[in-house]
């Protein structure tokens, strides 16, 4: 996912975020379009939201790998 300072075209202002573009690709809930202007923005809540989600997922799965590496030893 790109990341980084943004040109707002729609308000004429520098940002920090996602491009949208990238992010649509893997997570396109997360990403509004503006049919009327045809422009794409990002739904940091719900991109967050799911990002904490899946690494709380992968952070359990881990954890079980990891106790049964102990338990084999």
């Amino acid at each position: 996912i790109k990341a980084g300072t943004f040109d707002r075209i729609d308000i004429n202002e520098q940002q920090v975020g996602v491009s949208a573009q990238a992010l649509q690709t893997i997570l396109p809930q997360a990403v509004q379009h503006n049919k009327e202007h045809d422009l794409l923005s990002v739904s940091y809540g719900n991109a967050a939201l799911t990002a904490a989600v899946y690494l709380a997922r992968r952070v359990l799965e881990l954890e079980q790998k990891l106790d049964k590496l102990q338990h084999n030893f």
